[in-house]
């Protein structure tokens, strides 16, 4: 319930944002003003080496808006590794 919660909140506000870039260059005819309580932050930490960083916390970023913190209210750290497979047919059967 939650994850759907979060996942409508993202896509209206990426539907805000893609508004207002869309319409830079012509004067707005009204404005729209979301109020969100949640906003979602990815975020991929690597080092000089290119290599991928992980073990990192809550402690470890700060996000800023405006430029004022603001207060992390949710954190995952997914260390999963991404595992992907192809597969071909090339057998008779799919002519």
């Amino acid at each position: 319930m939650k994850k759907s919660t979060y996942s409508m909140r993202a896509c209206i506000l990426v539907a805000v944002l893609a508004m207002t870039f869309s319409t830079r260059g012509q004067q707005p005819s009204s404005t729209i003003r979301v109020k969100v309580h949640l906003v979602e932050v990815y975020a991929s930490v690597f080092d000089h080496r290119g290599q991928y960083v992980e073990g990192l916390g809550r402690d470890n970023f700060q996000v800023f808006e405006d430029g004022k913190p603001q207060q992390i209210s949710i954190f995952e750290a997914d260390t999963g590794k991404l595992s992907c497979a192809i597969l071909l047919d090339t057998t008779g059967s799919m002519a």
